[in-house]
């Protein structure tokens, strides 16, 4: 996420940032460090939805993103519910399944992904939940380094919130849009046609998922 940042114009935390820095940072709540806890900040962020037909109407002259699939799931009420991560990970699954089957789609069609960073475990439980990777095998895919604009998928190609800023994931969706537009500078992915986007609320409770395309869905 910090790599990414560091090409986001108005990224809060653009510094690069090593293994070490995070292992030695401030212990928030053990295992979490500072840096592994998303930013404290303010901030805005605006999308318009409509249909295809009000847009013309409006004289938009951007390309347009289409929205192809959703989902929702849900693993808890409170905290003192939630027994283990496997609940949040059915959560995640759930809400994936749901938008991946409405749009006829699976992981391996997605280009670019961006997922609630919150804290860098719901990062690997989102990748693990929605089917990029087997399950356990999150930490090891983000490592390699496989995340990174020209890899495998790459994840929140703006910094998201662990280090452009904590907008409630707005900006995910802002990105994301930009991605599809072909719009996103240094940061674009290429041939990024089906984008992914997941947020989760409450106490990692509640989930949903968004797929957007870059044409209306056949």
């Amino acid at each position: 996420m910090r790599k990414h940042a560091a090409n986001k114009e108005n990224a809060m935390n653009k510094e690069p940032l090593s293994i070490d820095d995070v292992l030695n940072s401030r212990i928030i709540a053990e295992p979490l460090s500072k840096y592994d806890c998303s930013i404290i900040s303010d901030g805005g962020a605006a999308f318009i939805v409509t249909t295809e037909a009000k847009a013309k109407e409006l004289g938009i002259q951007n390309p347009l993103a289409y929205l192809w699939g959703m989902g929702q799931g849900y693993s808890h009420q409170y905290l003192t519910s939630l027994k283990d991560l496997d609940q949040i990970y059915n959560a995640v699954n759930a809400s994936g399944q749901k938008a991946f089957q409405t749009a006829g789609l699976g992981p391996k069609d997605v280009d670019v992904a961006f997922l609630y960073d919150c804290f860098t475990i719901t990062v690997l439980l989102e990748l693990e939940g929605l089917g990029f990777v087997p399950k356990g095998e999150g930490g090891a895919f983000a490592l390699e380094g496989r995340m990174e604009i020209g890899k495998d998928l790459p994840v929140n190609t703006h910094g998201g919130l662990l280090s452009q800023a904590h907008l409630g994931a707005m900006h995910h969706v802002v990105e994301a849009v930009l991605q599809l537009r072909k719009q996103a500078g240094p940061r674009q992915v290429k041939d990024a046609d089906v984008a992914l986007v997941h947020g989760n609320g409450g106490i990692v409770s509640a989930h949903s998922t968004i797929l957007l395309g870059k044409e209306a869905l056949s």
